[in-house]
């Protein structure tokens, strides 16, 4: 919404000096306007150039703590086009087109992206689910689960020996199994939410949901494959 409100403003900005407004005017007259959460940064702005503060170090005062770079690039552009472009409105109005042309194109990529952002969701069920049944159909075709103090006898590269695995040591293996599935899961969140949104809050947010989910299909993978095993 930031982005969006931000190309509003300056397409707004860049009208405005057309009606011989100066851009001292110009904020004011803007600072009525509605653009989402920006308005109190905007209304500040139009406070500060009221009491006579310059309109770069009003701008700077604003943004303060700010910490979207589409916002801060664009506001210094406009701090730049003012003070060395004498806030023209042909030079408002070419910076208005350029930040319009970056938030299209914005728009643009995390539309197409959204189809992709399904296909970290599936793979991380995918793969928490594959490793506890892989483990329990293991265990259940190759390995004869005994107590502790017995063992199967296995041929192996024709030598006779005892392979043993315990309830214990399966359940440790199923849990190692599911670990590695969330670490997994987490890794392939960050990236996804990082690639959509261009911001690291979306891509924890992504992580938190896809370790959840891993861990939820880890558990109902174990009880329907790996849990019937141990309570033989």
């Amino acid at each position: 919404d930031i982005i969006r409100q931000l190309a509003n403003f300056f397409r707004d900005l860049a009208g405005v000096p057309k009606t011989g407004l100066s851009i001292e005017r110009c904020r004011q007259s803007l600072s009525t306007r509605n653009y989402g959460v920006r308005t109190p940064a905007i209304t500040r702005i139009a406070g500060s150039i009221t009491l006579g503060m310059d309109v770069g170090e009003a701008i700077k005062q604003a943004l303060r703590g700010s910490r979207n770079w589409m916002l801060l690039v664009s506001f210094k552009l406009l701090i730049d086009a003012i003070e060395y472009g004498g806030a023209s409105p042909t030079v408002l109005d070419l910076l208005a087109r350029f930040v319009s042309e970056i938030v299209s194109v914005n728009e643009e990529l995390r539309r197409r992206l959204r189809a992709f952002m399904a296909i970290p969701y599936v793979g991380a069920m995918l793969l928490s689910a594959t490793s506890i049944i892989l483990l329990g159909l293991l265990a259940q075709a190759a390995i004869t689960v005994l107590g502790p103090s017995h063992a199967a006898p296995t041929t192996v590269g024709g030598l006779t020996v005892r392979l043993a695995i315990t309830p214990r040591d399966l359940f440790l293996i199923s849990v190692a199994a599911a670990i590695g599935s969330a670490i997994n899961s987490w890794i392939m969140g960050i990236m996804s939410g990082k690639l959509r949104d261009q911001t690291i809050l979306s891509g924890f947010l992504h992580a938190l949901l896809l370790a959840i989910i891993s861990a939820a299909v880890s558990a109902i993978s174990f009880n329907l494959y790996v849990a019937p095993i141990i309570a033989r």
